[in-house]
This record gives C-alpha cells, sequence and structure tokens, in this order.
C-alpha cells in the first residue's frame, strides 16, 4: 500500500481544522433604566387576599350548614366595617381525565356558589362577590371553602 501524499495546505490551515474550544459566553453589562423609568415609583404588587373563613363542607352538598352560618355572619360584618371584594374559593382534587377534570371544577365551582348566594342572604351585595375553582394542595385539601377578602 502505498504512503499517502503529503498535504499541500500550509500548516496554519491545517491546525485551523482541528476541533478548538469554545470561547466564553458574551456578557453583557447589566442593564440600566432611562432616566425616566427610574424616577418613576416602584410597580405596585398584586393585592394579597386575606382569608377570614375557611369551610370544610360535605362533597354534593346543596345548602350550608347550620354550624357554617355564623363564620359567613362574620365576614358580612367585616365588609360591613369595610367594604371591598369578597372571593370565595373552592378547591377541587385534580382528575385524571379532561371530562373529569372539568366536571370536577364545574362542581367546585357550583359549591363556591352555594357559599356566594349564602352571604348574598346575610347582606353582602352580590356585584361584590366573585367565586372561583381552584386546584387543591397539601394546605388546601380537596372541599375546602375559603372566604377571602381582598385589601
Amino acid at each position: 500500500m502505498p504512503a499517502p501524499a503529503p498535504s499541500e495546505l500550509a500548516p496554519a490551515a491545517v491546525a485551523s481544522g482541528n476541533p478548538q474550544p469554545s470561547p466564553p459566553p458574551a456578557r453583557l453589562p447589566p442593564a440600566k433604566p432611562s432616566p425616566e423609568v427610574a424616577a418613576l415609583p416602584p410597580p405596585k404588587l398584586p393585592p394579597v387576599p386575606m382569608t377570614v373563613a375557611s369551610l370544610d363542607l360535605r362533597p354534593g352538598s346543596a345548602a350550608v350548614p347550620e354550624e357554617v352560618r355564623p363564620h359567613l355572619a362574620d365576614v358580612v360584618k367585616q365588609y360591613q366595617q369595610r367594604p371591598r371584594t369578597v372571593r370565595v374559593v373552592s378547591y377541587v382534587a385534580p382528575a385524571s381525565g379532561g371530562a373529569e377534570q372539568l366536571n370536577a371544577f364545574r362542581t367546585a365551582l357550583d359549591r363556591a356558589q352555594v357559599v356566594a348566594n349564602e352571604l348574598t342572604g346575610l347582606g353582602l351585595p352580590a356585584n361584590k362577590i366573585q367565586t372561583e375553582a381552584s386546584p387543591s394542595s397539601s394546605a388546601e385539601p380537596p372541599g375546602r371553602i375559603e372566604v377571602q377578602l381582598m385589601p
């Protein structure tokens, strides 16, 4: 077998074909806001609601039990002292399928609406109540309903 012919390329071109380490990533200097933006006050953070009642209602219940009503009456008193939005959050366990999950959230929203209707019956304006369904976590077990006052 004949020996390969010597390369006719210049030694610098041969060396450039070898892999080289990648250059370090580019570092940009920290961004400085314009003087107009720097003069503005810092942005407001979203409001953090205050939970004033936590209720554990039986699944499928269509009415608020008598033992829960005093807690809801306390919520109405707090609202009357300082009117603001009241949020009723019903927690639901995550379901496996799309239809099951949708039905679980619909049921949780219905349960929140039952509590909202009770609050309206106790004198809270209906246009000041928001209802929502939310996935449960370790802090909020499924079936729990929280009544929150927005700041």
